[in-house]
């Protein structure tokens, strides 16, 4: 759904499809009550635009938003074949070995950093998908770029199943423990919230 605010045109999302990976870390952090905060991320305006639109346009905004009232089970998603990245859709790897020293050692460094689930999430998918989108060998270098302007634009139903698969397939050990922290989600407007991921080794 398009919406228009002070001559921009601003993309409603119509399902949890349509969330981008930023949108799903910008709701982790959203405070119950705010509906404008909410708005201003559903459409990724700023705060003080949606704060000026009127009243009407603002309830047809919320009319078209009872999808993200509704429980939804991200445990469920099964791990896509493809997913879109940059408007391409690429395979998605069913080996979950890394294919590099530089992989193996750029993830266990992030598996013990502090950012919390959704970025790690995201990076995760980042290392293993650059190679494959950029066609290059993998470098950390240009990684960051590529998980902040691409890997945040993708949507969540879809990293959220492969940074699972490749989670739990990579670090066996830490799979039930991983498992628990992916379902461990708590719930403020029956939005989902992922629990730190934290201390896997």
């Amino acid at each position: 759904m398009r919406v228009k605010l002070e001559e921009e045109v601003y993309d409603l999302p119509q399902s949890w499809k349509e969330v981008t990976v930023k949108q799903f870390v910008d709701l982790s952090m959203y405070k119950e009550g705010d509906i404008i905060a909410l708005l201003a991320i559903m459409l990724q305006a700023s705060y003080d635009k949606v704060f000026a639109i009127d009243d009407a346009s603002a309830q047809k905004i919320i009319d078209n938003m009872a999808w993200y009232y509704k429980e939804f089970d991200f445990e469920a998603l099964d791990k896509p074949k493809t997913i879109s990245i940059k408007g391409t859709r690429f395979n998605t790897p069913d080996d979950i070995q890394l294919k590099t020293y530089g992989q193996k050692i750029h993830f266990e460094i992030l598996m013990k950093s502090p950012e919390d689930a959704i970025m790690k999430m995201a990076h995760t998918v980042g290392i293993y998908m650059y190679p494959i989108v950029s066609g290059e060998k993998f470098d950390d270098e240009p990684l960051n770029d590529f998980v902040n302007k691409d890997i945040m634009r993708c949507s969540i139903v879809e990293v959220y199943p492969l940074a699972a698969f490749f989670l739990n397939s990579w670090i066996p050990s830490s799979k039930r423990k991983t498992k628990l922290l992916l379902r461990n989600m708590t719930k403020t407007k029956n939005v989902p919230v992922l629990e730190v991921l934290s201390n896997l080794e």
